[in-house]
């Protein structure tokens, strides 16, 4: 399946599960001006992955195009120290930790917390429910994102 070029999620609630949670080096971003700006610095960042199995309400994980989806992997990047809670509320890194080891939203989130997570992989296989919105953007180029995480509770 080398080359085949990713065709976004239908948007949608997907039943997820965490496959791989490792900390990679990318360009640092100055959110500042309202924009994007790439300040050349590196920084360590969080990068989770995703198996999605299906969206909670069918079998098959489709494709904008109403296509069965080559893909099953959706992936969501966080900074370390952005895991607290803002004018607009918790922050995506906190929801996410959140729903993913069923944490209370007030729960202390700082480094030693998240290294001992990441360390001890207490994220690895944990499911979770991840909203998916499929948009395009000026470009005409369709994108998937992640809107929200949902604490995936067992059903009794």
């Amino acid at each position: 399946n080398v080359g085949a070029q990713f065709v976004p999620f239908t948007e949608n609630m997907y039943e997820a599960e965490i496959v791989a949670v490792e900390i990679k080096e990318q360009e640092a971003t100055d959110w500042s001006g309202g924009h994007p700006v790439k300040t050349g610095e590196m920084e360590d960042c969080v990068e989770i992955t995703f198996f999605l199995s299906k969206p909670i309400d069918g079998d098959k994980l489709l494709d904008i195009n109403g296509k069965e989806s080559e893909f099953m992997n959706m992936k969501f990047w966080f900074h370390p120290a952005k895991t607290g809670v803002g004018k607009k509320g918790p922050s995506k890194a906190r929801q996410f930790l959140c729903a993913a080891l069923n944490l209370k939203p007030d729960v202390k989130i700082d480094l030693a917390f998240l290294e001992d997570v990441i360390v001890e992989k207490k994220l690895i296989n944990k499911p979770i429910k991840l909203y998916i919105s499929a948009a395009t953007n000026a470009e005409g180029v369709a994108r998937n994102k992640i809107e929200r995480f949902v604490e995936f509770k067992e059903k009794k």
